[in-house]
């Protein structure tokens, strides 16, 4: 039996709870572009916001952006949209700088698994800024190695295609049998 070398980490609803955290900084700006101008309820802005996120992907840049096309200019009549949208844009990353935590006992587990001769790694799916951008903030990159980090845009293979962690391991100079990946979706992450 092979020896464990490497435990590699999915980012996105395994070191931290993607869906309720993107849901709570969603809202901020929503609430940002209504406090701005936007003459809408808060949860039919929220309704249309989710709409435009499962037609675009939830990686796509420009939500805010084709959220305002959607809606009727009188909506904002008198406002700027470049201003609603940018009022959107950053209330949701200051909501991502202050909200953005891992999930409970990542950092514990993280912290003993460093301590031990295992490469502790990621490998994830997305605009590979975007992704580097939550390793760090979640404040994890202490207890990762910075050659173990494999972010599918930056490679050029998206999961769940077995190819990329069998990169990850060429990479690592290990064989796939001595590395473990802890996802929360196995369909969609090998």
């Amino acid at each position: 039996m092979a020896k464990l070398r490497a435990i590699l980490f999915d980012v996105d609803d395994t070191l931290y709870s993607t869906t309720e955290f993107a849901e709570l900084a969603r809202s901020s700006g929503v609430r940002e572009m209504i406090r701005l101008g936007l003459k809408m309820e808060h949860e039919e802005v929220m309704r249309e916001l989710r709409e435009v996120i499962a037609e675009f992907s939830s990686n796509y840049e420009y939500h805010f952006d084709k959220l305002l096309l959607r809606m009727s200019p009188e909506t904002y009549a008198g406002v700027n949209p470049a201003i609603l949208v940018a009022g959107a844009v950053i209330a949701y990353h200051e909501t991502k700088a202050r909200q953005l935590q891992p999930l409970p006992d990542v950092r514990e587990a993280l912290e003993k698994l460093s301590k031990t001769d295992l490469t502790l790694g990621v490998i994830t799916m997305g605009p590979q800024v975007k992704q580097a951008e939550k390793i760090l903030r979640l404040g994890l990159m202490e207890y990762l190695d910075p050659g173990a980090i494999f972010i599918s845009d930056q490679i050029g293979i998206g999961k769940p295609n077995v190819k990329l962690f069998m990169k990850a391991c060429r990479q690592l100079a290990i064989w796939p049998l001595e590395a473990m990946y802890v996802g929360d979706n196995p369909p969609n992450d090998i």
